[in-house]
């Protein structure tokens, strides 16, 4: 969604307030659930719970929003703050390569689908418990999301060269899995 000029930096106390940050909701609001599913799992609907929290700090926080970057990214910086807060507050590995879509099989599916889906899920989950939570995120936005690496350093911050080294090591890490090689069947880029 582009950003109109009148959004930036508009009081958080108001109806324009409220109605940009359900615009930003309604557009925005699949991809910042994705990533929180990714970072945290879905321990007891934790990636929900912090997704609300997300848009309550930017409506709250309106007034700093300046414009600088877009508004997903914006969110996405909140969202990446509030995950790394429930991550410490928790103590437990994160976890969560498999979209959310794909947890539940819908009624209709035969035992055997949800069954084999519910294996795929646990091995993707036990393959990223290896990875630290910054190579979680660089994986995430690389492979999950599809980003270029220049895309995931803006999103993330840092430089390109440290995106590059960071899926490097992460891939380093998921290779050492016999698991992992025949999941994917061969080599995964190192997102050059």
């Amino acid at each position: 969604m582009a950003e109109r000029a009148g959004d930036r930096g508009k009081a958080a106390d108001g109806s324009d307030g409220e109605r940009l940050i359900a615009e930003w909701f309604e557009s925005y609001y699949e991809d910042i659930y994705q990533y929180l599913y990714f970072m945290l799992g879905d321990r007891g609907g934790e990636a929900e719970d912090i997704l609300q929290e997300v848009f309550i700090k930017a409506y709250r926080n309106l007034h700093a929003f300046k414009g600088q970057s877009s508004p997903k990214t914006w969110l996405t910086a909140i969202a990446r703050n509030a995950a790394l807060d429930a991550m410490r507050r928790r103590r437990w590995a994160l976890t969560g390569f498999v979209s959310h879509k794909e947890d539940k099989a819908p009624p209709s599916d035969e035992p055997e689908r949800a069954l084999l889906t519910e294996e795929r899920r646990a091995q993707v989950l036990g393959l990223l418990d290896a990875l630290k939570p910054a190579q979680r995120e660089v994986i995430f936005f690389l492979y999950q999301k599809e980003r270029s690496v220049k895309e995931t350093a803006a999103l993330l911050g840092c430089s390109e060269a440290r995106v590059r080294t960071t899926s490097h090591r992460a891939l380093r890490v998921l290779r050492k899995n016999s698991e992992f090689q025949q999941w994917i069947g061969g080599e995964a880029s190192d997102g050059d």
